[in-house]
């Protein structure tokens, strides 16, 4: 629904205000080089729409495959490339989740939004979002068995991207099976 529409014309030489109707040169400068319109369109529009289910699907998609790049990562000899990439799928889990839930509970996608969008980042471990997952959940993600070592995960993922620390195919392969027992949690709570 459109409220309204505002139309400005102006002389491009003076700046002087026209007419819309104004042909020929400029009445104040007597220029003839031409007008600058601007046009503003004001629009008010309310609805809810909700594709969750569909976006859900595609990050679903987006951190197997991505948790899939790891271990190849991890296969071809790249530890470092592995852990990184195992710790996005992670996070891109953690997102889907989060949102999903907060969205369900809320029931306002723009409020979901700008809740989720406080967050800067969606590693499990960072305060905000243990304490958003067990607002939403009503459970402790850090009492789960998996825990540990997703917390040593996101310790050498940091030290490899932050400090350029070398891994080991074994702390790839850890990290990877770190990351998978917290992501299948995930996805099991989140119906």
């Amino acid at each position: 629904m459109t409220d309204g529409t505002e139309v400005r014309e102006e002389c491009k030489n003076c700046g002087a205000s026209l007419e819309p109707s104004h042909v020929g040169p400029c009445p104040s400068c007597g220029e003839r080089a031409g007008k600058k319109v601007y046009v503003t369109a004001t629009v008010t529009a309310r609805s809810k729409v909700s594709a969750t289910a569909a976006v859900i699907k595609r990050w679903e998609q987006r951190y197997k495959f991505l948790l899939d790049t790891a271990r190849e990562l991890r296969d071809q000899g790249h530890p470092e490339a592995a852990i990184v990439t195992a710790q996005t799928a992670c996070e891109v889990c953690t997102e889907a989740v989060l949102t999903e839930a907060l969205r369900r509970r809320v029931g306002d996608d723009v409020v979901a939004d700008l809740i989720t969008g406080s967050l800067w980042n969606y590693n499990p471990t960072n305060p905000r979002v243990k304490r958003l997952y067990e607002t939403l959940f009503d459970h402790r993600i850090q009492d789960e068995p998996f825990w540990q070592s997703l917390k040593k995960h996101v310790d050498r993922r940091h030290a490899v991207v932050h400090r350029g620390k070398e891994a080991t195919s074994q702390e790839a392969d850890e990290s990877i099976t770190a990351v998978d027992a917290a992501t299948q949690h995930l996805l099991k709570n989140r119906s």
